[in-house]
């Protein structure tokens, strides 16, 4: 799990508002909760459905 500010830097950097971030690799989701803090749209991957179950449901945004 990567520090959120970190992961806030690098969608500053790489991205624009509105843009969508693609995070094939979920996990903790922190780089979606960056992404949709940050005004972004945001898609996620995650296989392990405990993983999803935990951290997935700390996203909330409209669907793309």
């Amino acid at each position: 799990q990567l520090a959120e500010s970190f992961v806030d830097k690098f969608i500053e950097y790489s991205s624009n508002a509105g843009d969508l971030v693609l995070d094939p690799f979920g996990g903790s989701f922190s780089t979606g909760r960056s992404a949709l803090r940050l005004g972004r749209k945001f898609v996620g991957f995650e296989l392990n459905p405990q993983a999803y179950q935990h951290f997935g449901q700390t996203l909330t945004s409209p669907p793309l």
